[in-house]
Formats: structure tokens, C-alpha cells, sequence
């Protein structure tokens, strides 16, 4: 059971109507607060989180005794949400609190039922009837497009599964704030699954790697990520002819999974799984890799992982540059990934920072093996829940409130991941579980400092002030809240971007197509700096094609002026209507909004 610590609570523990000693929950009385709002007509889960974070206030005010009973809350409750202004909500809550304790006077049943239920109190929904499957609206339409019949499975089965992941894992104050638009749950099509995993070194290439990779679909559902091939195929000492296998066994391996896949290249430093190949003394500056085959593994891996042959994999290939990348003698092989960049080949560049764990994927590093789940945090809805003028206090107050809601929906993914681990070793070996991140995407912020302040992010310092503020707050109430559940949380950008008008705006970036790029680097920067993750979408300019030469001088801006962790090159905007390549977008618009902003 997860048991919250002071920086949520105002005590630990409760003594319920029949004296049993229970940790206290906040989220309880939320989920209590919704449920009235239901019954009085008018659900409102973001409400329901709002007062529950002032109520919490209060009573570290108001109960003195150590531990107090949970009569004394609710009445507490009743007394500070009419004070609040919420008179009605005060007496559907007292109404329902009054029909608890007449149903806790009778003698207790389904205690067999309850234990292996989904901890979701009162608020379990009830299961369809027998035979009433999930509505497919659009199993028709599929069909008459000629879907693949492997196609057609998966979308049929992830419609359903959808359906089945709101109603049983999590409550559904979540469901509704989901609904409403305030925050996206992603993940809904794998319910057993994590969001992102880190694949681990086979211990030999060939059918190793396809066992690896099957054992990995049993962890992830969305995403998988590789980090540093190069160094695995020097360690088999392996021929450029098998560098070409290893890539397609991969690449096939993730289509059949169904999976996503991010491709780190070009690190510095090796996985530790590879540390003895980590350059020596004895032999200072020579890449991994290079030596009897020539040209190494590095470009070879590089081509292959981009063949237009197999592009209907998702995959990316994510190429990490620190200080050797910018010196006179690895300069000009920069020029190579750039290339195929303005060609329109899915890379992002990641800026190996000497402060930092060397970043794999949005939400995935070397310190953290897996992604728990991500959810959308959508801020201009947020901001209409504020009265003009905007006071930007009052804003970030409710950030908080919202906040604390994907708290609660990882700690039930996390719950619900516990009890169906039976039979699944891999997803718990090494406290996997455990450790799996919390992954919360701002979607909309820089429409909202813009309807904020008026100005642009790389326009303006107060307006870029003023998103970098928003990030910090975010990161450090989740880092705070989080550490109360043992959950490990972050703020970062989702591994594929969702259209948004004229300009891409979601995750930490300044999404400014026409500013300069410097300015546009700088903004982003400075929310980088703030959440210690992100990865920032850089247009370039309209007009003219840059020069190879030029980009490799705002890298070298990136890595020497600004905090910058990840970043991609879009060459112009992403006009309106139209399904961005893959390059700039990471799946197409249809597939966006089928998965309802599903990403990492």
C-alpha cells in the first residue's frame, strides 16, 4: 500500500471507525470529493484535487492529535469545503460519508471480492455484461481502407484495450479529467507493459538479440531503446557484414513487436555493460569500433538503422556529440548526420553533459532502466480554469493540483503492473518496477505563456522567464510529491511530437518557426536547464537551406552557451492539415489521434 509522507500529509496514519491503524491517503479523499460531485451532477475530478490540496492544508492546522480517526477528517473536510465556497459538494460529501458509516455498521462482505479487486475504493466501475464487447466505430472504416489484416488486429485490440485500461486500472476522477482534457493517460493499448524500457546486452548477436528483444516486449509496450551497438559489436569483434544483420534483426524485431524504437549512437562513454572497451591511456582518442574495418561501425550502423527500405518501422536514431565532436579532428564527421538530417533522415542530436546521465530516450537514461508512464499535462486547458485577470500565482497553485493528478494515475499503473507481475520476472528483476519513471509532458506551453504575458518564449526574457518558472515549479513539486510514494517522476518532451496549428507545441521546447535559430536554441535552453531533460524542436530557416557547416556551428552554440539536452532540425513549419514524415513527427496525424496523444 503506498503510504505518503509529511510532504503530502500532515500525518501518516489514521485509525478507521472499527480502530484498525491504516496509512493515510490523500488521494481518498479526492476520490471521495469526486464522488459527490458525481452524485450532485456535477463531476469535476480537477475540483475534487484542488480542494483536497487546500483541505490538506487546514487540517495540519486543525488536528493536533498524532494520529487522528477518519470520522475527524471527513468531518473536517465537510466543515473546509463549505467554507471554500463549495456548499452543495459539502453536503453530497456529508450525504455519502453518512451512507459509509451505515454500510460499515453491517457486517463486512466480498472481503474476499475486495482483496482482489482494483484498489480503486468506492469508485470501481463495474465490468460490461458478459458478451457486451467494446464498440468499434471504426473496425468499418478500417476494413474499407484495406488496412493489413496484422494491422487490423492490432488496431481492433488496442480500441479495446483502451477501454479496458480506463475502466480497470484507474478511477475514475482520472477517467474523467482524461476525458475533460485537462491531462492525457497514455499507454492505454498495453496495460501490462511499461512505457519505455532500456534493451540490455545480449550475450551473443544473432538469435540472442531476437530473445532479448522478445523478453524486452514482455517490459515495454510503446518504446525501446539501444543504447551504444557500436561498443556491443566491438566486444564480439564483429564484421561489418554482421553490423548489417544486427541492424535488420533489429529493425524487424521492432515491427513485429509493434514498438518504437530510439537508436543511441556516438557515445562517449560506453553502456556498463561495455566499460572495458572504454577508451585507455594507451590509446587516447580512438573511437570503438574503428580499426580493421576501416570506417568502423559508426557510419555503417548509422546507414542501415535509416534504410527507406524498412521505414515503416518507427525508429530514430539519436546521435550523442560532447567536447571530442566539436575539436578540430572529429569536426568535419559531424558533417555526415547532418547530412542526413536536411535529407530528411529521423536523427536528433543529444548532448552528452558532463552533469548529467547520459540521456537514451525522453524519460530513459542510464540511472533509470524504464519508463513507468507518461501523461499529458494540457496547460492552456488548465489556464481556462483561471478568472481573468491572470494571476500567475493562482496558475501555478493549480499547476500543482494537476500535477499531483498523474502522480496518482502512476501510482495505480504501478499498482495494477504489481499484481499482474505473476509470470513475468523481467519486469520486476533489479526493482525495475520499482524504479520505472513517472514521464509528465506540458502540452500547450508556450500557448499558454503567450496568453499569459502576450510575447513569445524567444522573443521575450520575461515570457522564456516565465515558461522556465513553469517547468521548475512542475519538476520540483513532482520530485517532492513523487519521493512521498517512492516514485521516481520527471519533466521531459514525448517521443513523438502531436501537431499543434502552424508549430509543434508540446514538451520543452520554444516552438518559434520563424525566430532565429539561435534564439530559438537559447529558449529552449533555458527550459532544458529547468527540467534537466527535454528535447527541443528547432526550425530552420524558410528561406534558404542552411549549410552543413552552419548547423555544426549552432551545435557547437548549443553544447557551449546553453543547457540544451536533445534536439531535432525541422526544415520550416508543419502546415495545417497535412500528416507531418516521420522525421517531424515521429507517426503520422491519423495515428496521433487514434492513440489520443499516446507517447512516451
Amino acid at each position: 500500500m503506498e503510504r505518503p509522507s509529511s510532504s503530502l500529509t500532515p500525518f501518516a496514519w489514521v485509525y478507521k471507525r472499527d480502530g484498525r491503524l491504516v496509512p493515510f491517503e490523500a488521494d481518498k479523499i479526492s476520490r471521495s470529493l469526486f464522488a459527490a460531485s458525481e452524485s450532485a451532477d456535477r463531476p469535476d475530478a480537477f475540483l475534487a484535487r484542488e480542494l483536497t490540496d487546500s483541505i490538506l492544508h487546514f487540517l495540519s492546522v486543525e488536528v493536533t492529535d498524532v494520529v487522528p480517526s477518519t470520522a475527524q477528517i471527513a468531518e473536517l473536510v465537510i466543515k473546509i469545503v463549505r467554507e471554500l465556497g463549495q456548499p452543495a459538494l459539502a453536503r453530497a460529501y456529508a450525504d455519502a460519508n453518512l451512507q459509509r458509516q451505515r454500510v460499515t455498521a453491517r457486517p463486512q462482505q466480498k472481503e474476499t471480492q475486495t482483496a482482489t479487486a482494483p484498489a480503486h475504493d468506492t469508485l470501481a466501475t463495474a465490468s460490461p455484461p458478459p458478451g457486451a464487447g467494446p464498440a468499434l466505430p471504426e473496425l468499418a472504416s478500417w476494413v474499407a481502407e484495406a488496412a493489413a489484416p496484422g494491422q487490423l488486429a492490432w488496431r481492433a485490440g488496442a480500441a479495446a484495450l483502451r477501454q479496458y485500461s480506463l475502466r480497470e486500472i484507474f478511477t475514475r476522477d482520472l477517467v474523467k479529467a482524461h476525458d475533460d482534457g485537462l491531462l492525457t493517460l497514455t499507454g492505454l493499448e498495453t496495460p501490462l507493459e511499461l512505457a519505455g524500457y532500456v534493451l540490455g546486452s545480449p550475450r551473443a548477436l544473432g538469435a540472442e538479440l531476437w530473445t532479448a528483444i522478445e523478453e524486452a516486449r514482455t517490459i515495454t509496450g510503446t518504446l525501446l531503446t539501444l543504447d551504444g551497438p557500436e561498443y556491443l559489436l566491438a566486444r564480439f569483434d564483429a564484421s561489418l557484414e554482421a553490423a548489417v544483420d544486427f541492424c535488420r534483426t533489429f529493425l524487424i524485431a521492432l515491427r513485429l513487436a509493434n514498438l518504437r524504437g530510439v537508436v543511441n549512437l556516438n557515445c562517449a562513454d560506453p553502456p556498463p555493460s561495455e566499460e572495458s572497451l572504454a577508451m585507455g591511456p594507451l590509446f587516447p582518442g580512438r573511437r570503438v569500433g574503428e580499426g580493421k574495418n576501416g570506417a568502423g561501425y559508426l557510419d555503417s550502423l548509422l546507414e542501415q538503422f535509416l534504410l527507406t527500405e524498412v521505414d515503416s518501422t518507427p525508429l530514430r536514431v539519436d546521435w550523442h556529440l560532447s567536447d571530442r565532436d566539436f575539436s578540430p579532428a572529429e569536426r568535419s564527421k559531424l558533417l555526415r548526420p547532418i547530412g542526413r538530417v536536411l535529407q530528411g533522415a529521423p536523427i536528433h542530436f543529444v548532448f552528452d553533459r558532463p552533469a548529467l546521465p547520459v540521456p537514451l530516450a525522453e524519460g530513459l537514461d542510464r540511472q533509470h532502466a524504464g519508463a513507468l508512464l507518461a501523461v499529458h499535462l494540457h496547460l492552456p486547458r488548465l489556464l481556462e480554469q483561471v478568472t481573468m485577470p491572470i494571476d500567475v500565482g493562482v496558475f501555478l497553485q493549480k499547476l500543482v493540483s494537476l500535477g499531483r493528478l498523474a502522480i496518482s494515475a502512476a501510482t495505480q499503473k504501478r499498482e495494477f503492473l504489481r499484481r499482474h507481475s505473476q509470470g513475468r520476472p523481467a519486469l520486476t528483476r533489479g526493482f525495475l518496477l520499482e524504479r520505472a519513471r513517472l514521464v509528465v509532458v506540458p502540452v500547450g506551453l508556450a500557448k499558454t505563456v503567450h496568453a499569459i504575458t502576450g510575447q513569445g518564449l524567444c522573443a521575450s526574457a520575461a515570457a522564456c522567464d516565465l515558461a522556465r518558472r513553469l517547468v521548475q515549479h512542475l519538476r520540483t513539486v513532482l520530485l517532492q510529491d513523487g519521493r512521498s510514494y517512492q516514485l521516481d517522476t520527471c519533466v521531459d518532451s514525448p517521443t513523438e511530437f502531436l501537431q499543434h496549428g502552424s508549430a509543434i507545441d508540446i514538451g520543452l521546447s520554444g516552438v518559434e518557426p520563424r525566430a532565429p535559430v539561435r534564439d530559438q536554441l537559447r529558449a529552449a535552453g533555458a527550459l532544458h536547464a529547468a527540467a534537466k531533460m527535454g528535447t527541443a524542436t528547432i526550425f530552420l530557416p524558410e528561406e534558404r537551406p542552411p549549410h552543413l557547416e552552419e548547423i555544426v556551428q549552432w551545435l557547437d552554440y548549443a553544447w557551449q552557451k546553453t543547457e540544451l539536452v536533445r534536439l531535432r532540425f525541422v526544415r520550416g513549419t508543419v502546415p495545417h492539415g497535412r500528416s507531418p514524415g516521420l522525421w517531424e513527427s515521429g507517426e503520422s496525424a491519423q495515428q496521433s489521434e487514434t492513440h489520443h496523444g499516446d507517447s512516451l
